[in-house]
C-alpha cells in the first residue's frame, strides 16, 4: 500500500517522450522518496511504504 497521485499526461507535442523524461529529471532530487511509475498514458507518483 502507499499514497500517492496518478496522472495522465495527454501532450500536444511532437517530442512527448522529451517532455515527459525533462518531467521526470526536474523531481530526481525526490526520487529516493518516491514511487514512479510510467507506461504509454500515466504517469503514478507515489510516497514509499
Amino acid at each position: 500500500m502507499f499514497f500517492g497521485a496518478q496522472i495522465s499526461l495527454y501532450l500536444k507535442t511532437g517530442d512527448s517522450a522529451g517532455v515527459t523524461m525533462h518531467t521526470l529529471e526536474a523531481i530526481d532530487h525526490y526520487r529516493d522518496r518516491l514511487l514512479i511509475e510510467v507506461d504509454c498514458v500515466s504517469t503514478l507518483f507515489g510516497m514509499q511504504p
